[in-house]
């Protein structure tokens, strides 16, 4: 006889428990019920047995049980001038004393308040509790409390203090460009942009009066056995791309004319890859490997600056060394490695990397050359914001982090989006979530150190789907993305984080709130000094779109993302005609071709009522011009220009719901509006570059 499913009341009442959302309202605004599997296999996910009656209520108790078998939560978030109160569980009746223990050093006792709670047998032991409040003067920091007491073992929890609100923007109005970096070329490029182009494109950003490059994601990418093109599918976010190092820096110092000579024949190779209609990562890290190798065993470099930076980065940077060596030897991500090799730390690692050392420390100097190069571009550019990093949403389930992080990441669900009107099926994203209860009693530790190390060099910070950090859309291993569900994260904790690192590095943060919203998300964003994102082809006011001067005002306003086709090719419905033959409409082609025409027509009328063109039939140069001065002279502090739309390229970069069997996704060159590749160094010479620039003037 099999057990009995538990009831749909006991499963909604376990899933609000561990944060697992029941039911949600689509992008119509429809209510739509989860199924009773897909929450019962999210809460498998999370460690959580549901899937009899039994089972679920014996859950349900043990949730109740557990932060009373706790002396104290594991980790405590609060605002600066924030008066929170703090339970200490003891043995019925016994005293107890709390501290806080500061970043500095120093101490500060917590005071107890009257409170009283009646006590609760737990485990056949009577546990009281103990209440203290927090002054409202503690200094932003990562901070520990300590618990001491006659009858509990001393106790520590994290005490995380965040400003109340980030100003590093200020009342600035700055003005940028937003760039895939890999896109970019010249005749002597590699086969992709790298840090010499940006710092070229930042060079022509400030002769155009612009404050910021905002670049894509720049994470280390996953390289073995096959490239993953997405930078937004990282191996790791915490270190950089390698595949983007400028192999004519001056951090390499190269005395012998062997040496000069290898790098010259294999340079010679990598600049046939630049005619190429397809940006082949694989083929120039193969080419890019060879010479970086050569470079490193002939120590062409500055052996006391890197070994000073390998001390300072730790065992983290061994880690990440460790991961990309074994990825190299077995020629495989880690879930298909032997099995000894799967935990981090085991024997075997420990005995890899004392018998590979040479290999292991080529990849810790690929960091530090990266690294300084970065530092050495953010110290010598002359931009008022300098480059603005874009972190991803998450990470590839082989990679490093997925590797390292162990329990804190969730191995049978992955992080996606639900059908919307541009994915009729939803979005898988094939990314490992993070576990908020892990991050919870792990003190945040993982969410600090990756925004700490995303943030070096970093004049400001993109957060991509930002709303990830209120709830996320996670699909159960073996599920489409429309059998899922949102797993709510606490906010509080993770903006908390966010901001206390920000405030300390004096980076301005931005984050993507498109799409469906939680409740008073844009609210708390706002309360915490992070600008939204607002795009004029997605921001309604009243029966029209928003006129820009409504736009909100610590918000970065663009015409274009990442995620649509340039203004070039969206104008003449391309866009359209891509998504019919990718079977991705949501309607017939007809009701869509209707649709977005009547969009684009009701921008047109709004930019003549707003006075920015004469007349709505006016030629796609002039529109687009147009466009960039409407959002460029309304209300939000930055507004960033799309360097595909200063080069007039049409075609889209990325095609959310599609894989690389179906549309070149990140794969596709910098072109003009022919389809012909653009030369970086020709840039400045576009009449149409130049135009957008003088428009979009702050």
């Amino acid at each position: 006889m099999n057990p009995a499913a538990p009831s749909r009341q006991v499963l909604e009442h376990l899933a609000s428990l561990h944060h697992v959302g029941t039911s949600y309202d689509n992008w119509r605004g429809e209510p739509v019920t989860v199924a009773d599997e897909v929450i019962i296999r999210i809460l498998g996910a999370l460690g959580v047995d549901a899937s009899t009656q039994q089972s679920a209520e014996q859950a349900i108790t043990e949730a109740a049980l557990a932060p009373w078998r706790n002396v104290m939560a594991p980790t405590v978030v609060a605002r600066q001038g924030w008066t929170p109160w703090v339970r200490v569980h003891v043995p019925h009746g016994s005293a107890v004393s709390l501290t806080a223990r500061l970043e500095d050093g120093s101490l500060r006792p917590v005071r107890q308040v009257d409170w009283w709670e009646d006590p609760r047998e737990v485990d056949g032991k009577l546990i009281g509790v103990a209440t203290f409040e927090l002054d409202g003067d503690l200094p932003p920091g990562s901070h520990y409390l300590i618990a001491e007491g006659d009858a509990i073992a001393t106790t520590e929890s994290v005490l995380i203090i965040s400003p109340a609100r980030l100003n590093v923007l200020g009342d600035r109005r700055v003005l940028g460009i937003a760039a895939q970096l890999y896109q970019l070329r010249d005749d002597v490029s590699w086969g992709i942009g790298d840090m010499r182009h940006l710092d070229a494109l930042m060079g022509q950003a400030h002769q155009w009066n612009a404050d910021f490059v905002l670049v894509n994601p720049i994470h280390a990418g996953v390289r073995e056995p096959e490239f993953e093109d997405s930078p937004y599918r990282p191996a790791s976010r915490q270190f950089r791309d390698p595949l983007l190092i400028d192999l004519d820096g001056p951090e390499f110092i190269i005395t012998h004319e062997s040496v000069k000579a290898t790098i010259a024949d294999i340079h010679a190779k990598a600049t046939a890859l630049n005619t190429a209609d397809r940006i082949d990562r694989k083929a120039v890290w193969s080419l890019k490997r060879q010479a970086l190798w050569e470079l490193f065993v002939t120590d062409s470099f500055d052996q006391a600056q890197f070994s000073r930076y390998a001390i300072q980065q730790r065992q983290g940077l061994i880690d990440w060394a460790t991961w990309s060596a074994l990825t190299e030897h077995f020629d495989a991500l880690w879930p298909d490695w032997p099995s000894e090799y799967k935990d981090p730390r085991s024997s075997k690692v420990a005995r890899f990397r004392k018998t590979h050392t040479q290999e292991v420390r080529f990849h810790q100097w690929l960091q530090w050359v990266i690294d300084t190069q970065l530092d050495r571009l953010n110290q010598t550019n002359s931009l008022d914001v300098g480059v603005m990093h874009d972190l991803a949403v998450g990470v590839h389930p082989g990679g490093a982090d997925s590797w390292l992080l162990g329990e804190a990441m969730v191995r049978n669900a992955s992080v996606g989006a639900p059908p919307d009107h541009y994915n009729a099926l939803g979005q898988d994203w094939s990314q490992p979530p993070l576990n908020p209860v892990k991050l919870a009693e792990m003190g945040y530790t993982p969410w600090r150190d990756l925004v700490r190390g995303v943030m070096r060099h970093a004049g400001a910070l993109r957060i991509d789907h930002i709303l990830g950090m209120f709830r996320q859309w996670w699909i159960p291993a073996g599920c489409t993305p429309t059998e899922g569900t949102y797993v709510y994260f606490d906010p509080e904790a993770m903006l908390g984080v966010l901001v206390l690192e920000a405030e300390r590095a004096g980076v301005i943060l931005v984050g993507e709130d498109l799409g469906t919203l939680p409740a008073n998300a844009r609210q708390m964003l706002d309360e915490r000094g992070l600008a939204g994102t607002d795009i004029s082809w997605f921001t309604q006011g009243w029966g029209r779109p928003a006129n820009p001067q409504h736009y909100r005002q610590v918000a970065l306003a663009m015409v274009s993302t990442h995620d649509m086709m340039p203004n070039a090719g969206l104008l003449r419905l391309e866009h359209v005609e891509l998504r019919a033959r990718l079977n991705l409409l949501t309607q017939s082609l007809d009701e869509e071709r209707e649709t977005e025409q009547a969009a684009i027509d009701q921008v047109r009328a709004a930019m003549v009522e707003d006075g920015y063109l004469e007349h709505p039939d006016v030629d796609t140069t002039t529109f687009i011009v147009a466009l960039h001065r409407w959002v460029a002279q309304g209300a939000s502090q930055l507004f960033a220009v799309s360097l595909a739309d200063l080069a007039g390229d049409r075609r889209a970069i990325n095609v959310p719901g599609t894989n690389q069997t179906q549309y070149p996704n990140w794969r596709l060159p910098l072109c003009n509006d022919a389809g012909q590749p653009i030369d970086l160094t020709n840039l400045a010479d576009l009449p149409l570059a130049n135009a957008i620039m003088e428009a979009s003037q702050r």
